[in-house]
């Protein structure tokens, strides 16, 4: 009798344990920066490879035995090849088309195409029923578009993997932000776990580019997304072991995705983020193909180029977060649009490798910088401004990622076959610097819900206010 009275005293300590752990805020820290790396590594592995992935199905590699010797012909006496070579035609030189005919500007934009399309109806799902089921299907989906990337053998089958990863990244993104921003109610620890959020995220972006061209190259093409997808089911697994019913969210109370399209603050804060991925998407879409054409270089140098830009936004999502209170949020997406613009007219005059290296370092850092402040003016606004349900802003913020990853390709392939690469790269910086100075009025938002206490009032992104 005791040790049956004993064993159910260690079973009710054992539950009560694992209900403490579902109910840690910092867990839900730990599986947003997990689905963010998952999801970024899996974009910034597919990117600089894209056009050696392309090249392969567009240019299959001609069998030993289907190989002619010089002088033959055919059975029936016409003329054949003469060539001195083993290959019966050469194969098509990449710096001869760039874009393969429009193709890969078309792959590369469908994935921001399908996610711009769902990110309403993810972010009007979130406002009814909450943020981890969505987190959940967004990562069986990314599983399973993982796993379609190894084993793709045309153009159309990457075509609808490429909208399946879109819909994936729509579902993690706008859940994933929607649960830390409902989870952290006060500003300063909001403003702290976004950086930690997207520490996790520029993680994947630093690690996705090497990890997926070294894999490629030296391993296997298909290894890099069979290791990945094993890693984002044990995400899975994870969400599902941890996952805890979450109160349903009020949906009267929430503000319609086109009632917060309308509001000019929340505009222009997605103009900088829209502004700050159109350069990203710019710089992992055709700065590979760039470097193809000036030197032809192996296929783990098209990951390492993009590297420094990746470890320049980790480095700010450490850093900018924590200097608020010194270098105000309104003003670090000033400086950064700025500074941004700057280093992209430098980029079109990089022509080496290291010096291609030198420079998007710099270019990750303004982003990181304009990225880690405008996330969390994202929620304040909402706060102040709105009712407190976060779904329908970070569908705005994710739309703004990508409607920018899909037009930064399906632009920049047209205009990278007509002019160059460094006219390219000089209409993003212009764009940057005529949209620079809107960041001003983002300086102390008016709030309109009068029951906002005083305090409560003083913008996050004043310089007087939290870090």
């Amino acid at each position: 009798m005791t040790n049956s009275l004993d064993a159910q005293i260690s079973l009710e300590k054992e539950l009560s344990c694992i209900q403490r752990v579902k109910r840690s805020r910092v867990l839900v820290v730990v599986l947003v920066c997990t689905v963010m790396f998952t999801d970024s590594l899996l974009l910034t592995l597919v990117d600089p490879i894209l056009p050696k992935i392309l090249d392969s199905l567009e240019n299959p590699p001609v069998p030993e035995s289907e190989r002619q010797q010089p002088g033959s012909e055919f059975k029936d006496g016409s003329f054949e090849s003469v060539r001195d070579g083993p290959d019966i035609l050469p194969r098509p030189d990449v710096k001869d088309d760039l874009n393969y005919g429009g193709k890969f500007g078309y792959l590369v934009a469908a994935k921001g195409a399908a996610q711009f399309v769902c990110n309403p109806f993810v972010g009007h799902f979130t406002s009814r029923f909450g943020y981890r089921h969505p987190m959940l299907f967004g990562s069986v989906l990314l599983a399973a578009s993982t796993i379609a990337f190894a084993y793709s053998i045309n153009y159309w089958m990457l075509m609808v993997t490429r909208l399946i990863q879109g819909l994936a990244s729509s579902f993690t993104a706008v859940s994933s932000l929607g649960l830390l921003a409902d989870t952290f109610r006060d500003d300063e620890e909001r403003g702290k776990v976004v950086g930690y959020a997207f520490g996790g995220l520029s993680l994947g972006i630093i690690a996705g580019p090497v990890y997926g061209s070294m894999l490629y190259d030296f391993v296997s093409p298909k290894f890099p997304f069979q290791l990945l997808a094993c890693i984002v089911l044990l995400s899975g697994v994870a969400q599902i072991f941890t996952y805890q019913k979450q109160t349903k969210l009020k949906r009267e109370g929430a503000s319609h995705i086109c009632k917060l399209a309308r509001d000019p603050y929340i505009i222009i804060v997605a103009l900088n983020i829209f502004l700050l991925n159109l350069d990203g998407s710019v710089l992992l879409a055709f700065m590979p193909l760039n470097l193809m054409r000036l030197a032809n270089p192996p296929t783990w140098q098209l990951g390492i180029v993009v590297l420094p830009s990746s470890i320049g936004y980790m480095v700010a999502g450490v850093i900018f977060p924590r200097i608020v209170k010194y270098f105000p949020r309104w003003l670090q997406g000033l400086v950064g649009m700025f500074v941004s613009s700057g280093t992209l007219m430098a980029l079109a005059y990089s022509d080496t490798f290291v010096n291609m290296m030198i420079v998007t370092a710099f270019l990750g850092l303004t982003m990181g910088m304009i990225s880690t402040s405008m996330q969390p003016i994202f929620a304040y606004l909402v706060d102040i401004r709105h009712s407190d349900v976060y779904g329908n802003v970070y569908a705005i913020s994710d739309m703004s990622v990508c409607l920018a990853m899909f037009l930064g390709p399906l632009l920049g392939g047209p205009v990278l076959y007509a002019f160059s690469y460094q006219t390219l790269l000089f209409a993003a910086a212009v764009i940057d610097l005529v949209c620079a100075p809107l960041s001003i009025l983002l300086r102390k938002p008016t709030p309109k819900n009068n029951w906002i206490s005083d305090d409560e009032k003083k913008p996050l992104v004043d310089s007087k206010s939290l870090p």
